[in-house]
């Protein structure tokens, strides 16, 4: 073959091994999430992180399960209203003469010759008076089939049990809510947390390219003679300034992202990006900060398990009291499986007391009498610190809201002041360290209004929270 021949086979078995490549490629890349990639990058609105934390996050989890076990519990307590079915095949083989007469009772087979020994007759059975056949029988097989029956008619005990349990699967039920409303606000303070040091980031490395500029043309200053060593230090303390605050705030950019990981429960390798900034609402939430906030979850929790504890108490006292219970049974008997050689039935009432069992009850009642008292006490207490979590949310918001509006005019009166002070440092009418401390109120005044926009955002959403009206990302425009 020629060269060229050659050549041509060479590329095309080329071609073939990269579109096989790139197949598998596509393949690989279009079964696997995004955000699984090696140094992905996965971008999140708020309303984003909170429905992935309804659905995902650990705590949210193990609550739903706890309601899931609670509605298990309230279900079984329905075991003291409806029948207990219970179908049985017995095996029995004996040479015991009770047993023996019982089992050709109970299959239909028992006759006259069952009384007299070998050879004997009707007649000599009744004169022997030792009933050979009767005392000493051969064993017997004997299958028993049975469906019996029992159903409660007045379990008083059972009643409160079931009420009980309703209550406190309810209770789980708000607890749930709570749950998901705390991780919530816990992922949005992460969001915005990182949101926070990400444009401080930006604020700093601006103030820090001007200074980085204006060191360097510091230093050659200080050679020509034409400034103080002291101007060159002022300047170099200002830069360490801002170099410092940069990696405080990369790392709070990487312990917010790792806090929202967490709660979202995204891989390690994602780089999260917010896409939502730090909104001011104009409108401050509507509560009210002088009655307890009955509506929320948390409290209306502790009100179920309250009332869950306080009928079990009684349960417990009721267990004292005589249970009415029928029952029925159908029997069928034979010598092989499943037989009916012979047939009965029984049905019957039965009333049981339990008078005495060793102080069991007794140390029952006053546990949950006990437990009860203790839930009175966290509810009244949960409903005070509920009030005191209300006002004080309130206070830290008016408190924010004020700093914001403070801040504001600082930014301003910052800029204003640094513009006049690069001015007249250009002129050479100013010395330079003032110039840097007029760059520094300005970019510590921009930090402050950052933070006092967190703080108010945050403060808004803990207000919320506290009062029971919060609703995750429902708030963000509000």
């Amino acid at each position: 073959m020629s060269n060229r021949g050659t050549k041509i086979l060479y590329q095309k078995h080329v071609k073939q091994k990269a579109w096989l490549l790139a197949f598998v490629l596509v393949v690989c890349c279009g079964f696997s999430p995004v955000y699984a990639q090696d140094g992905a990058t996965r971008k999140l609105t708020l309303s984003e992180a909170l429905e992935l934390a309804k659905s995902k996050n650990h705590q949210v989890t193990i609550a739903r399960h706890q309601l899931e076990k609670a509605e298990a519990q309230s279900l079984e307590s329905w075991s003291g209203f409806l029948p207990k079915v219970t179908v049985s095949e017995t095996f029995v083989r004996s040479n015991d003469p009770v047993a023996v007469f019982g089992a050709k009772l109970r299959q239909g087979i028992f006759n006259m010759g069952d009384f007299s020994g070998p050879g004997g007759t009707s007649l000599t059975n009744y004169m022997d008076p030792n009933l050979p056949l009767l005392n000493d029988p051969n064993e017997i097989n004997n299958f028993n089939t049975a469906i019996e029956v029992q159903q409660p008619l007045l379990n008083l005990d059972a009643i409160w049990g079931k009420s009980a349990a309703a209550a406190a699967a309810e209770g789980y039920e708000f607890s749930l809510k709570r749950t998901e409303e705390a991780i919530a606000l816990g992922v949005e303070k992460a969001y915005f947390g990182m949101v926070l040091a990400k444009q401080k980031l930006v604020a700093i490395e601006k103030a820090l390219e001007a200074i980085q500029a204006y060191a360097n043309e510091a230093k050659a200053s200080f050679e020509k003679g034409l400034i103080t060593e002291a101007d060159l230090l002022a300047a170099q303390v200002r830069l360490s300034e801002l170099q410092d605050q940069k990696m405080v705030a990369e790392n709070d950019i990487r312990n917010a992202s790792d806090m929202l990981r967490f709660l979202l429960r995204i891989e390690e390798n994602v780089t999260i990006e917010p896409t939502d900034d730090l909104i001011v609402a104009t409108n401050l939430p509507q509560v009210n900060s002088d009655n307890a906030p009955m509506d929320r979850s948390d409290i209306k929790a502790l009100e179920s398990f309250e009332h869950a504890a306080s009928r079990k108490e009684t349960m417990e006292c009721l267990g004292w009291m005589p249970r009415l219970n029928a029952f029925g049974r159908y029997d069928w008997n034979g010598d092989e499986v499943l037989g009916s050689d012979g047939e009965n039935w029984t049905i019957g009432v039965s009333l049981q007391w339990n008078i005495f069992d060793g102080l069991g009850r007794l140390g029952r009642v006053r546990q949950a009498s006990a437990d009860a008292q203790e839930m009175r006490v966290k509810y009244e207490e949960a409903k005070e610190q509920g009030l005191v979590d209300v006002r004080k949310a309130f206070r830290n918001l008016l408190s924010a809201k004020d700093r914001v509006e403070i801040a504001e005019k600082s930014v301003s009166q910052a800029e204003a002041s640094y513009k006049i002070s690069s001015q007249r440092f250009a002129e050479g009418l100013q010395r330079p360290s003032e110039m840097l401390t007029s760059e520094a109120s300005l970019t510590n005044s921009r930090l402050r209004l950052l933070k006092a926009k967190y703080d108010f955002r945050i403060a808004a959403s803990d207000l919320r929270f506290y009062s029971g009206n919060y609703a995750g990302a429902e708030n963000l425009e509000k």
